[in-house]
């Protein structure tokens, strides 16, 4: 009583057939492609003989009786990219684009599956999916850090899975790194009432400046406390 192969899905009526074009199930033949191993062993699922059959004209008999596997292609594993580390500024949101594709299968799936360690504020989520529009096709999904993510380091998971009778699955690690923003003086150091203002004098101290058509002598120079003098 074990299913071994079926053609259609038991219970669904197509109308007038499964599939469309050459490799459909009305007034064509067609013939088990030859990456193929194992026969379709769920009668429940949707059914597309493109996705394991080939089509030719009807009454094609050559090759009645046999099946011509080259191999190497039966069942071929999901593979998915995250990319290289995703890194942007505390209060600026980033996006990655996430592939995945299945030679033999449709990714109809990308997921994100864990988050370690979760943000105490604001979102790491897909926001947008593109499924494979076909066997062997690429399915897209973008993975945003959001705006109000704080600053940090954080790994998440992200799963893709095809439509298999049994689905198969793979997962890859998005490196995200949010940047805190830091004081200048937290970069430069201290700056003390003895240190000598003209150390940060700026290199355009003295030239002349054009704003909107008009010439000014402008200098600029920064006093021992820091601020911005003109």
């Amino acid at each position: 009583g074990a299913l071994v192969d079926v053609i259609g899905q038991i219970g669904f009526d197509p109308g007038t057939e499964w599939g469309t074009g050459a490799a459909s199930t009305a007034d064509n033949t067609i013939r088990r492609r030859s990456d193929v191993d194992t026969g379709d062993t769920n009668g429940g699922d949707a059914f597309d003989p493109a996705g394991a059959w080939e089509g030719f004209p009807i009454n094609t008999l050559d090759g009645m009786g046999a099946h011509t596997f080259t191999g190497g292609g039966g069942n071929q594993p999901v593979t998915v990219s995250c990319g290289g580390p995703l890194t942007t500024v505390a209060g600026g949101a980033a996006s990655r684009v996430v592939t995945a594709t299945d030679a033999d299968g449709t990714v109809v799936d990308i997921a994100i599956t864990g988050v370690s360690r979760a943000p105490t504020s604001g979102a790491i989520e897909r926001t947008a999916f593109t499924p494979a529009s076909a066997p062997g096709g690429t399915a897209e999904a973008t993975i945003t850090v959001g705006a109000h993510v704080p600053a940090g380091a954080y790994a998440v998971t992200v799963t893709a899975s095809n439509d298999d009778a049994t689905p198969q699955t793979a997962t890859c690690t998005l490196s995200v790194a949010v940047q805190a923003i830091r004081p200048i003086g937290e970069v430069q150091g201290a700056i003390t009432d003895a240190t000598d203002g003209a150390t940060f004098l700026s290199p355009l101290a003295g030239q002349q400046v054009v704003v909107r058509g008009v010439v000014t002598q402008k200098t600029l120079a920064r006093s021992s406390a820091g601020a911005a003098l003109n």
